[in-house]
């Protein structure tokens, strides 16, 4: 029988079940891990990319660069945080008289009531007696630079960096990018897409020893 419809099944929602004598013995597909329905394997066509860990699943590009996206993530926060003043201390305050604790604390809490929050920059405080301020100097970020952040989530896209700078002066430069991209990304993607239709689509219609699908070349 031909197909009358076409559905789209969310991954998150569909579970691949592997066989012992065949390579797939079916599919679970349920929002609700109570309420499955099964899928015999030749009622789905299963579009993925290759992967080393899980020959089943295949991995997405957005699960490639999960690290990295997640690297963003905390590097954002961790700025929000800077900007703050709650990821770290730029300065070291010492007391050189003798101070009680309580002093000291509710000289911390002037300082945290005047100076902590984004609005508070340039601002600075004066107290009595004799301290000295020891600026605390670390070493610039490496680990999470938002450039090789940017990088490595285009790289895991296929997709050339310069296409993601807007500055880019350089017209030739920018074309080539281009041009390798269709190549190296855009046309494998076309091909993956041509063999699946091609495996799985057209016999359904009973005329894959007549024709067959192809994209033009990008």
């Amino acid at each position: 029988d031909r197909p009358s419809e076409l559905w789209i099944l969310p991954s998150q929602w569909t579970t691949i079940l592997p066989g012992k004598q065949q390579w797939i013995d079916g599919y679970h597909y349920g929002s609700r891990s109570t309420d499955k329905r099964f899928f015999a394997p030749s009622q789905i066509i299963h579009w993925k990319l290759p992967s080393l860990d899980n020959p089943y699943y295949g991995q997405g590009r957005v699960e490639a660069a999960w690290s990295a996206l997640g690297l963003h993530d905390a590097k954002r926060q961790m700025d929000t945080s800077r900007f703050d003043n709650h990821a770290r201390p730029d300065y070291l305050l010492v007391v050189k008289q003798g101070a009680s604790n309580d002093a000291l604390d509710r000289f911390e809490k002037q300082v945290d009531a005047k100076l902590r929050g984004v609005k508070q920059t340039g601002k600075f405080i004066t107290i009595t007696g004799d301290v000295h301020a020891t600026p605390l100097n670390f070493p610039p970020d490496v680990i999470g630079d938002s450039d090789r952040v940017l990088e490595e989530i285009a790289a895991c896209f296929g997709v050339p960096i310069s296409k993601l700078l807007t500055n880019d002066p350089n017209r030739s430069g920018a074309q080539t990018a281009d041009t390798a991209w269709m190549r190296d990304t855009i046309l494998p993607y076309c091909r993956l897409d041509e063999e699946k239709l091609n495996e799985a689509f057209l016999p359904l219609f009973g005329i894959e020893g007549d024709a067959f699908l192809a994209y033009d070349n990008p």
